[in-house]
């Protein structure tokens, strides 16, 4: 079986990653009245209205379809209100869960309707589009069809594109993403430019049906065994160590071993051949009956590590398995990772050390809870990193980074320990000239030599691209 280390860098950068993720702000349009699929959605969503940012609720149906729709409300608006209603009921148990819920009275102030003859949907979106706030909106159209009105998006990309330009309507719709399908005609099909993100849930469609249908068939699998129908499988594949230490620290080394090994369902000379094992590769021979709690950092890490593998699954999953782990040690523990995906053990890694991510054979960079590249660790470098790349070494650093600012040709900078590194435009400097550059303005250069990027360089400057691009 083919080796494979599979690293995810997670890494934070400031405050922000540190912080709670924003909810995402939404606005619903929805046919209810129509098929009553819709009004079973929102009760549906109704139950997560804690976890986004509502801007609104759009119905586009003015009067309920007969026969297939039993509501004895008879428009679309009505009865979206009316369930509003029903929820602002259940609201006070709700927030005993998470005090975030909206009141039925701030979803009420927030849904209108999206009627051929009112503006109302269109004006919302508008509104909530202009506002002064990063976040994107996203918009959600749940059914446009057989006697409801246009889609109010549509409408108001319309008039946008009517009134404020090519220019202003690329912006616009820089702010919006879809999680729809298309009722947006030549908006997603010919105008330029396409919405950045658009999930389109009506397609592929899967054995005839819509693929969110398979959704959990789809996702929800490791290696290969469902986890709702076959969760003892799962954990039969699967080993587990967390960040925090999790082993009994009252509980020998040899009787935190028997315990898990029968967790595994290991018993007799099985459990007697994987413990040895495992003991032999920890490094723990002779501290079988040593209190776990007084081990160092290292071997309860270590002994961890072995409990995870008792029942030698072929996926492991370690959480920042080095954090508090002394250089010579963290190396040790790198060598035993790497022996098992040398027989066929798939790892997969969180870590905040850069040069442990060099190990792994494919990485995911992650920054303030956006995934911002995923690939080989050779790709990523040679994709991320499209300048030439200086390491200069300075007299003195106060201000050096202000003082370059302008600089021709410059297009970012980060300090390295002692050095600046500086990324420039391809082709734009040499060592020589770029030294002669800054040392005009007015700083005392010792040396500048031109680098291939580091990792850390590498997600530096992803970081920074990626906060261009938001505008953080």
């Amino acid at each position: 079986m083919t080796a494979l280390v599979l690293g995810a860098l997670l890494l934070s950068v400031g405050s922000r990653a540190a912080a709670a993720p924003h909810p995402l702000r939404l606005i619903i349009e929805t046919d209810a009245g129509g098929d009553p699929d819709d009004e079973q959605s929102l009760v549906r969503f109704l139950v997560y209205a804690n976890e986004f940012d509502i801007e609104g609720i759009i119905a586009n149906r003015p009067v309920a379809r007969d026969g297939e729709n039993q509501n004895p409300i008879r428009d679309g608006l009505g009865i979206v209100r009316a369930q509003v209603k029903a929820y602002g009921e259940c609201h006070a148990n709700l927030i005993k869960h998470d005090p975030r819920f909206p009141t039925a009275d701030q979803l009420l102030s927030r849904t209108v309707a999206g009627y051929d003859d009112t503006d109302d949907g269109v004006r919302l979106i508008l509104r909530a589009v202009n506002a002064d706030d990063r976040r994107p909106v996203w918009f959600s159209n749940w059914g446009t069809d057989k006697g409801s009105a246009v889609s109010c998006l549509k409408r108001a990309l319309d008039r946008v594109l009517r009134e404020r330009g090519p220019e202003g309507y690329a912006k616009f719709k820089s702010r919006l993403r879809l999680s729809s399908y298309d009722k947006f005609g030549e908006h997603t099909t010919s105008l330029e430019p396409p919405f950045p993100l658009w999930v389109d849930t009506f397609r592929p469609e899967l054995d005839r049906k819509r693929w969110y249908h398979r959704f959990s068939a789809l996702t929800a699998t490791v290696g290969g065994f469902d986890i709702n129908r076959e969760p003892e499988r799962v954990r039969e594949n699967i080993g587990y160590m967390s960040q925090k230490f999790s082993l009994y620290r009252d509980l020998t080394v040899g009787e935190n071993i028997a315990f898990f090994g029968g967790v595994y369902g290991l018993e007799g000379s099985r459990l007697r051949e994987r413990a040895a094992a495992v003991v032999g590769m920890a490094g723990l021979t002779g501290l079988e009956s040593q209190l776990t709690g007084t081990l160092s950092g290292a071997l309860q890490q270590r002994l961890a590590l072995g409990c995870a593998i008792l029942h030698e699954p072929p996926i492991l999953f370690l959480d920042e398995p080095t954090s508090g782990v002394d250089p010579i040690s963290r190396r040790m523990f790198w060598d035993l990772i790497q022996d098992m995906a040398a027989c066929g053990v798939t790892v997969l890694i969180t870590t905040h050390f850069l040069d442990e991510a060099e190990f792994c054979q494919r990485l995911g960079f992650i920054s303030a809870g956006t995934l911002v590249a995923l690939d080989t660790p050779a790709v990523i470098k040679h994709e991320a990193v499209a300048e030439d790349l200086f390491e200069v070494s300075l007299a003195g650093f106060r201000g050096a980074r202000e003082k370059l600012e302008g600089l021709e040709s410059l297009v970012a900078t980060s300090y390295f320990g002692s050095k600046l590194h500086v990324f420039c435009e391809r082709g734009a400097y040499d060592s020589a000239r770029l030294g002669e550059a800054i040392r005009a303005r007015g700083l005392s250069v010792q040396s500048v030599e031109s680098i291939p990027a580091r990792l850390e360089d590498t997600f530096i400057r992803l970081v920074q691209r990626q906060a261009e691009k938001t505008g953080a």
